[in-house]
């Protein structure tokens, strides 16, 4: 999809590095956090992130309104109100599950997330405007306010649908494909953005990807402590101290992080844990990473879900530690 005519306006957007500020605080609200309500809201229950599905709530209520005040005239008046009021309500899940969907994403689709979140709550602040406008018998007044909700939802619904649909812009392209200038892009941002620290990684599904993206850079020798690759469990346990329940976790993930700067004495690391083959894993789905990153002493931690073939799931897994690193990095 990426290049379609009505597609470039947003890639145009992606590409605004002054939305980074708003994305990355749109991104902490969440990040790192992996208790049982931010699982619920990542839609980790469910298999598949639930905010797409949530979003359907306050759209159909919305639309449903409008469709009544188009041809229902004064005698739809009350049940219009009552369907703008439901799909209020309905938002709120709505954008909690989208804010914590917010650190999952590449730094290009974060900045179109900072529109579609802008876009959306400029529609719901105008649907509310609606329902007390409705609630005061100012009904043309409340009828056109939420004309103009519907088109700031339509607005957020359109990024929406690239955010959940497109592939992240510096993905360069097709999922799994290669673009060595953007891993060298990605590993090149986080030599800069460590400020004399040292980085340490801890990899295993992803065996030794992201430890060699770091270690390609030109100035390795002073930010690249090391790196342990490790396959078995007993490894991660051993070497690393994990002692979550099972190696494939949100808290394995960070505990391998927290492990690695031990091991290598640094200030910043990077794990990645996950099930890249075709066969489940301790009951975690086909293409599941979690990735963690550690920066003086705070620990973020997160999942992601990858189609493709375990080496096209690997690579993306890598560009993603070295985004999360990053962000991390940028978070403080």
């Amino acid at each position: 999809m990426s290049g379609a005519p009505l597609s470039r306006p947003i890639e145009r957007l992606a590409a605004i590095a002054g939305l980074d500020r708003a994305g990355q605080a749109l991104a902490r609200v969440t990040a790192g956090r992996d208790g049982t309500l931010v699982a619920a809201a990542r839609g980790y229950p469910l298999g598949h992130p639930a905010h797409p599905a949530l979003t359907d709530l306050p759209i159909g209520f919305w639309t449903a309104a409008m469709l009544l005040d188009l041809v229902g005239g004064r005698r739809a008046a009350a049940p219009a109100q009552s369907l703008v009021g439901w799909g209020l309500v309905s938002a709120v899940p709505s954008i909690a599950t989208g804010v914590a969907d917010a650190p999952r994403l590449g730094p290009g689709k974060r900045r179109v997330a900072v529109v579609h979140a802008a876009s959306n709550a400029v529609a719901t602040g105008a649907y509310a405007a609606s329902w007390m406008l409705r609630r005061r018998g100012r009904h043309a007044a409340g009828v056109l306010t939420g004309v103009g909700g519907a088109a700031a939802a339509s607005i957020g619904g359109y990024l929406g649908g690239w955010l959940a649909l497109a592939e992240e812009p510096d993905g360069a392209g097709r999922a799994g494909s290669v673009d060595p200038d953007v891993v060298e892009r990605l590993a090149e941002q986080v030599a800069d953005a460590l400020g004399g620290r040292q980085v340490a990684t801890a990899e295993s599904c992803t065996a030794g990807r992201v430890a060699t993206a770091l270690a390609s850079v030109s100035s390795a020798v002073d930010f690249f402590a090391g790196s342990l690759v490790g396959y078995r469990e007993d490894i991660k346990r051993a070497h690393l101290g994990v002692g979550a329940e099972s190696v494939y976790s949100e808290e394995a993930a960070g505990e391998m992080a927290r492990g690695a700067c031990r091991l290598f004495d640094t200030a910043v690391a990077v794990a990645t844990s996950g099930v890249v083959g075709d066969d489940p894993e301790d009951g975690v789905a086909p293409g599941t990473v979690f990735i963690a990153t550690a920066v003086d002493g705070t620990v973020r931690a997160n999942r992601y879900r990858y189609d493709g073939t375990p080496a096209e799931r690997c690579e993306r897994a890598r560009d993603q530690a070295l985004r999360d690193l990053a962000t991390a990095l940028a978070a403080g």
